[in-house]
């Protein structure tokens, strides 16, 4: 076995086979450890999240800006609440510490990296999918129960689609099944407190 070899006088090599390079290009930030790198890639991440709920708060104030105002339906109202308050909160206000303190915690305690790169690496990776699947609920029905999904709104069925319930009269409730807009709403808010 072939471990060390001797070499200038009597000195051990350790000779090392089967390292590969480093990937470059835009293949060293999908598999990169780095610590600066990955707060990067959080900071950059949380402030496309920041535009979108932006804009998703934009569209609510201009459904506020007059009174009886038509842009936007109820229903579609209270999901954008909803996706705006999940977005600003566990999308950018949480993850955007995590990469300020990625890249500067290292730095601070004059540390080479964090303790453990790997799983810092994938830590991005979760919030990056649960990003992804929790808006992958727009494009089925997005969720309507608030950011904080208490009941009455977040209850298997909701008796008004309204977001005046006081205006609504008996006559026109209707049951609207809220369970499938709100599983993809969960399984993204799950992966990303992982």
């Amino acid at each position: 076995m072939e471990a060390a070899a001797l070499v200038n006088g009597g000195r051990p090599e350790i000779v090392v086979r089967g390292i590969r390079d480093r990937p470059t290009g835009w293949t060293s930030w999908l598999t990169t450890t780095d610590h600066k790198r990955i707060g990067l890639l959080y900071l950059f991440t949380t402030f496309v999240f920041f535009i979108l709920g932006g804009v998703e708060a934009l569209l609510m104030r201009l459904q506020l800006a007059q009174p009886n105002s038509t842009l936007l339906e109820p229903k579609t109202y209270n999901e954008l609440v909803t996706m705006h308050g999940t977005t600003m909160i566990f999308l950018f206000v949480v993850p955007v510490l995590a990469g300020f303190a990625n890249y500067l915690l290292p730095l601070m305690i004059g540390a080479r990296d964090m303790a453990f790169p790997r799983l810092n690496a994938l830590s991005y990776w979760l919030f990056l999918g649960g990003g992804l699947v929790f808006y992958a609920s727009v494009f089925f029905t997005p969720p309507s129960a608030g950011w904080t999904s208490y009941a009455p709104l977040s209850l298997r069925t909701v008796m008004s689609t309204c977001f005046c319930p006081g205006l609504v009269p008996p006559s026109s409730t209707v049951q609207v099944n809220v369970l499938p807009a709100l599983t993809s709403w969960l399984v993204g808010q799950r992966t990303l407190s992982i």
